[in-house]
């Protein structure tokens, strides 16, 4: 039987392996507002690390079927943090889409997320990484 998802929820990210040392481990809460028309989702988020940085909140949309979730985020604009954990806000850039899927069990979620980023230089060169770890969510 499918749950309905409507309503607000509150959970975690895990950054995982991928992430350099000192943000491996690391993990964020984030808070959900979910609208759910058949099993189809969407709504909107905020998280601890950055609800500070944005004036809006970021984005979110997917299913849920049976048991089953998938969902993808999306913040107002690109953001990421340096290697002293200072949060860098790029507005020209977009956000990458950040694909969450997962479980629920006696009424918590659990999954993996992961991202791939990538920057094309004006020389043409392009920079791309990968990004994952782990996420858990509940109803509120």
């Amino acid at each position: 039987m499918t749950i309905n998802m409507s309503g607000k929820w509150s959970g975690q990210y895990t950054y995982g392996d991928s992430y350099p040392e000192g943000f491996k481990g690391k993990s964020v809460d984030f808070w959900l507002i979910c609208i759910d028309s058949d099993g189809s989702i969407s709504g909107t988020f905020t998280d601890e690390e950055t609800k500070d940085v944005f004036n809006e909140p970021g984005t979110f949309r997917g299913f849920i079927e049976d048991d089953f979730t998938s969902f993808i985020k999306t913040y107002p604009c690109y953001w990421d943090m340096d290697e002293n954990g200072s949060i860098r806000v790029l507005e020209d850039f977009l956000s990458p889409e950040i694909h969450y899927t997962g479980h629920i069990k006696d009424g918590l979620f659990e999954g993996i997320w992961e991202m791939t980023v990538a920057f094309e230089f004006e020389d043409g060169h392009i920079e791309q990484y990968d990004r994952d770890g782990t996420w858990s969510m509940f109803r509120i």
